[in-house]
């Protein structure tokens, strides 16, 4: 596989550049400021918020791999608080880095993507399930959801697939609250490792009849009732008992 990463420099991209190279894939990553990793093949500069930019990034990237067989797109710029504090430079700064990157990337991806090719998008579960005081990133990833569901549909006659990875919150190499796991039916987050392999399993052949799905890798959080965990009684009830 020849599969270009965008966004290659944060941890989820690093997992996934990383297993598609332990599989044998050759990987272009294509990062706002310069970044690269020993699982990359080349390392692309560019700011996908910019047509321009987004464009001559994948000419690059196709001319190093000699063709593209699979995208992966985890863009986003995450500014919290809830609608009425969001300011319309706030508002605006995470629709760029989210939504109108990730369609630019799309853009300029689809042209150099031949049949049985795929594109996958690291979505979030906040594009489904509100989460209090996220309103401009859970818009933006909801936009990204549908843009992705609406690709699926538009190139399946071509054969190429769009699918979206949605996780909930990623473990991270921090100090993370003691309770940050409440609410999680497995009773833990996930890790980036997680995420990247359920979006390499949807690059890969084996998913070849699977198009215009979102595919959460949360721990369950998002089947989960919120009843289940914010009422003590049903919480114990369930978590102790058999």
């Amino acid at each position: 596989m020849r599969a270009v990463v965008v966004g290659s420099s944060s941890d989820t991209a690093q997992q996934i550049a990383d297993q598609l190279a332990a599989n044998g894939a050759q990987v272009v990553g294509i990062n706002k400021d310069p970044y690269d990793r020993p699982s990359l093949t080349a390392s692309v500069t560019a700011d996908m918020s910019d047509p321009e930019q987004a464009v001559d990034a994948f000419s690059q990237a196709a001319r190093i791999l000699g063709g593209i067989d699979g995208v992966v797109t985890g863009l986003a710029f995450q500014r919290g608080g809830k609608l009425h504090q969001t300011s319309a430079e706030r508002w605006r700064a995470v629709r760029t880095g989210t939504l109108d990157a990730t369609f630019f990337t799309l853009q300029a991806a689809i042209p150099h993507l031949r049949q049985s090719s795929s594109v996958v998008a690291i979505s979030s579960v906040n594009a489904t399930v509100a989460h209090p005081g996220n309103s401009a990133y859970a818009t933006a990833k909801g936009g990204v959801t549908t843009m992705m569901r609406q690709a699926a549909l538009e190139y399946a006659p071509r054969g190429i697939r769009f699918n979206v990875v949605a996780p909930a919150f990623i473990e991270r190499d921090e100090n993370l609250p003691d309770d940050v796991a409440a609410g999680y039916p497995m009773g833990r987050i996930v890790t980036a490792a997680e995420v990247a392999a359920a979006t390499c399993f949807l690059l890969s052949p084996a998913a070849s009849g699977i198009t215009g799905v979102v595919l959460p890798v949360d721990a369950g959080l998002s089947i989960a009732s919120p009843s289940a965990f914010l009422r003590e009684g049903m919480r114990t009830r369930w978590l102790e008992n058999d």
